[in-house]
């Protein structure tokens, strides 16, 4: 439900949200489409050497909600989206490289799913709106035109320093990810071919090998009305971290520290293998005190465990477990915990995840992903099939159902049964 794509991930359609700036959607897509096809001459006309590359997403989903009574929302809905996206990169001389991605989206319907939508991470909050166009109508409708990613990079022999709209990833585990602060993808996005760029600097020192420090500056922004983020950089929205990474005793490790948005942090990470390679192990985490008055909340840690076994060739196990210091301990606080912004995109204490992919046939996968919150109790059930029906071409369908106890919603009054049992059914 992440990345630039209309429709991806089990919890619904994330589709482009904020407000409308016009009300033609036809043009806007006009526009947009005339916008990528110029951009993908630009190359061209500056004799840029480098290659540029599409992509383009179409998707239908349909859910259904049977606590539809206290999402407010219908308790059915057909939603269509498509994005196109172009790509170019290449380099000027031995040491200068760009990378461009323009991205355009044209989504039908796009309700929300909930509470579920308050705890999600917003990739705007580290992205100008001056690189961002959005269209609405009056049928739901909507149009996004941005730039996904433009940057410049200077690399030396050892040293590399990217300035622009680029991914940063900070990851280590797959499913929970504490410790990547910018545009993470949520426990349950399927679609994750494009992490979302942001405003940022970039400086990496290659010491050996495995051994590298680098240096992040990443632009936060201010809120304007209707708490959508707009193109006024703001210093107490803004992060800076350090991160060093170095390899001991066949794990990789890593250590950064550093301000994100309200926070001071200082964490790590090890990856590697253990029992001659038949079980991965992968753990990131931090801890977070608040840097100033702005902060809603107090000191938290956030930690997640990951275990990886391989049973054969075309079967792989993933096993993950997270503890969220900034979660709630009870459903009762997961309003207050979604409301405050810095819950991220959980609103319990304690999650699990348990996975298993399977590579059907060389040209037919086969993903299952069960996702627990273990405060409620509720969770999800995911199952995706892909099959590669050309050279790069992909047709996939999914299945989610979550289950959890269900809401109530009694004049102004809305008690919460679970987290999970608000999310909507989905077929896509």
């Amino acid at each position: 439900m992440r990345g630039a794509s209309g429709v991806s991930g089990v919890s619904g359609v994330s589709g482009v949200s904020g407000l409308g700036r016009s009300r033609n959607v036809g043009g806007a897509v006009c526009a947009g489409v005339v916008a990528l096809v110029i951009g993908s001459s630009v190359g061209d006309v500056l004799a840029l050497p480098g290659g540029w590359d599409g992509f383009a997403r179409s998707s239908v989903a349909w859910t259904w909600n049977p606590d539809f009574g206290t999402q407010l929302v219908a308790d059915a809905a057909a939603t269509a989206a498509g994005t196109a996206r172009v790509m170019g990169k290449g380099e000027w001389g031995d040491h200068v490289f760009w990378e461009l991605h323009g991205v355009q989206t044209l989504a039908g319907r796009t309700e929300s799913s909930g509470l579920m939508s308050m705890g999600r991470g917003d990739p705007e909050q580290w992205r100008t709106a001056a690189a961002d166009w959005r269209w609405s109508s009056p049928h739901q409708a909507q149009a996004h035109l941005l730039a996904d990613r433009a940057s410049l990079s200077l690399r030396a022999e050892r040293v590399t320093i990217q300035v622009g709209r680029q991914p940063i990833s900070l990851a280590t585990c797959f499913f929970f990810t504490p410790n990547d602060f910018f545009a993470p993808f949520a426990a349950d996005a399927f679609f994750r071919l494009y992490k979302p760029g942001v405003d940022a600097a970039r400086a990496e020192v290659q010491i050996g090998m495995v051994s590298r420090v680098t240096a992040l500056a990443v632009v936060g922004y201010e809120r304007s009305e209707g708490a959508a983020w707009d193109d006024r950089p703001a210093l107490d929205e803004s992060a800076a971290l350090v991160q060093g990474i170095g390899g001991w005793f066949g794990f990789e490790w890593a250590a950064l520290a550093g301000r994100i948005p309200h926070f001071w942090v200082a964490g790590g990470s090890f990856q590697g293998e253990i029992l001659d390679g038949e079980l991965g192990v992968r753990f990131e985490g931090h801890h977070a005190r608040p840097a100033d008055d702005k902060a809603q909340l107090g000191a938290r840690t956030e930690a997640a465990l990951s275990l990886e076994h391989g049973v054969t060739p075309e079967l792989q196990l993933i096993a993950e477990a997270f503890y969220h210091g900034a979660g709630a301990t009870k459903p009762a606080d997961y309003l207050a915990a979604g409301a405050s912004g810095t819950a991220g995109n959980y609103l319990g204490r304690w999650y699990a995840a348990l996975a298993a992919n399977w590579q059907a046939t060389p040209l037919t996968s086969v993903q299952v992903v069960a996702i627990g919150n273990l405060v409620d109790p509720s969770g999800m059930v995911a199952s995706y099939v892909t099959w590669n029906l050309a050279d790069e071409t992909d047709a996939s369908f999914g299945l989610a159902w979550p289950f959890g106890a269900s809401s109530k919603l009694e004049g102004l009054s809305f008690d919460v049964g679970s987290e999970y049992g608000l999310a909507p059914r989905m077929v896509s």
